[in-house]
């Protein structure tokens, strides 16, 4: 119930007109709208949910107000996030944990084994909370362009009521995109047969990234210590039109967790595991964008998503 109150404030409390609606939408989205341009938070990840749970700094500064929603079995992943021309906010009471782009989750072998088995996302009830400041910024053109954003987030974990926290740091440098974040996390395990009991870790992601007009190329590494996940590396590549956008990307995770064959329905151990996602969106009018997904929640299905603007 904090949660919901949190967000219906969030929405509610703090709308205004937006007067940007249109570039708030494109930098969300990362298209490119009427001229070629370059977001402050320019990426080659589809979803702002996911890039915000782990870099606060990613936050959209742009004036407007925009809602996005993942959609998977009849639930819905939803983000706030809210720009006021060189602060930005954002929030999302959904998980990210185990989602392509995402921190990987933690949980015991048996839990993963029946989630993989009904096709199931992970749910880790957690509320993040997450703000950015453009510290500055210089343009005269895409190859001459320099910004510095920095980000704070707050996670607030609903099972175990403990609030813990990060920071964060991107800037484009020309073409080229960069970024830092770090933030402690905690998680409730509760293995069948044994009691229940708190993990705690620290989340780490350096990201590298060119942005060369109609392409978007990101390279990105997450940490995680005191887990069973030694790293996570990401590449991502993104072709971006004036009303639509495709993404493929692939993920490896070296790891100590199990993994899971959807051929047999079995877990083996298997230290690198490989994964591909496949996305693209389509901007229907300027402020509503629709989206298709595979692979997102890492269960090799098929996810769909609408992003829209007030």
């Amino acid at each position: 119930m904090r949660a919901l109150a949190l967000f219906i404030f969030f929405c509610f409390g703090v709308f205004e007109p937006a007067r940007a609606m249109f570039d708030g939408i494109c930098n969300l989205g990362e298209f490119k709208c009427g001229r070629a341009r370059t977001s402050r938070s320019a990426s080659a990840n589809p979803s702002s949910n996911s890039r915000i749970s782990i870099n606060p700094s990613a936050v959209p500064t742009e004036r407007g107000l925009g809602i996005e929603a993942i959609g998977y079995k009849n639930l819905y992943d939803v983000g706030l996030v809210r720009g006021l021309g060189r602060v930005g906010a954002a929030i999302t009471p959904s998980n990210s944990e185990d989602t392509f782009f995402g921190a990987p989750a933690y949980e015991a072998t048996e839990e993963l084994h029946l989630r993989k088995l009904e096709r199931d996302k992970y749910r880790g009830r957690k509320v993040t909370l997450a703000t950015a400041f453009n510290l500055f910024e210089h343009k005269k053109s895409a190859l001459r362009r320099f910004s510095l954003n920095l980000g704070v987030l707050g996670k607030y974990n609903q099972t175990t009521y403990a609030t813990t926290g990060g920071a964060g740091v991107n800037g484009i440098l020309g073409p080229f995109t960069f970024g830092y974040s770090a933030y402690r996390d905690e998680t409730l395990l509760t293995p069948i047969g044994l009691d229940p009991y708190k993990v705690q870790s620290i989340v780490e992601n350096y990201s590298v990234g060119i942005y060369l007009n109609m392409l978007v190329i990101d390279y990105s590494t997450l940490r995680m210590q005191n887990t069973a996940v030694d790293h996570v590396d990401l590449i991502t590549g993104s072709l971006l039109f004036d009303r639509w956008s495709i993404s493929i990307s692939e993920r490896r995770e070296y790891s100590r967790r199990a993994h899971f064959n959807f051929q047999t329905g079995d877990l083996f151990f298997q230290e690198k595991k490989v994964e591909q996602f496949y996305g693209g969106n389509f901007r229907v009018t300027g402020n509503f964008m629709v989206g298709l997904m595979y692979n997102y929640y890492l269960l090799r299905e098929v996810s769909g998503s609408v992003t829209l603007m007030f």
